[in-house]
């Protein structure tokens, strides 16, 4: 590559994310691709559909079609809860409001994701918070979905992933824009 090479950061904002398609289409129709991503939160999820290949319009049609089926989309939301209704009255040690992340996750994000951050096509990395110590991590390699579903679990909404021997939860607690996350241009 001869020209100007271009490393994509993509930011946590909940559902103002959804601007991310936006940006992408614009990659898509200039014909720019990264040459490495770097996401946290609803950031991580488009920058690794993006990294995997998928074009804007297939991101922002799968993102259409399920905000489109709210029935579907409520039974997948319900399905994702950690506890049960009856937990709220009971001795149930799980909070029925709190959601799993990577159950959602497995619902919601597009087939053609990977299972492990070497099967994307361009370089992503995905940005989690460590719970207990407070820190930024950054993940480049090994699991993918189990990160992506951390760098997006909002404390509160989502329970905390445990992965890799750590509890970890939404990147953008730490840094809601990962640009430092990519690769220095000498390397890119």
């Amino acid at each position: 590559m001869s020209g100007p090479r271009i490393g994509l950061a993509l930011g946590g904002s909940g559902a103002r994310g959804l601007a991310h398609l936006h940006v992408l289409e614009a990659f898509d129709e200039l014909g720019v691709r990264p040459v490495a991503i770097a996401g946290c939160s609803i950031g991580s999820i488009y920058g690794a559909g993006f990294a995997a290949g998928l074009s804007a319009r297939e991101l922002r049609d799968h993102t259409e079609a399920m905000l489109r089926r709210r029935g579907e989309m409520a039974a997948k939301l319900m399905r994702a809860r950690v506890g049960r209704l009856s937990d709220l009255f009971g001795a149930g040690s799980r909070n029925p409001m709190l959601l799993d992340a990577e159950r959602l996750l497995g619902e919601v994000l597009p087939q053609a994701v990977p299972e492990t951050f070497g099967e994307l096509k361009i370089p992503f990395a995905a940005v989690v918070t460590d719970l207990f110590s407070k820190a930024e991590i950054v993940r480049r390699e090994g699991a993918l979905r189990p990160v992506i579903a951390a760098s997006a679990a909002i404390p509160g909404v989502f329970r905390p992933i445990v992965h890799d021997g750590r509890t970890l939860i939404d990147g953008a607690m730490t840094n809601p824009l990962p640009f430092d996350a990519l690769p220095r241009t000498s390397t890119l």
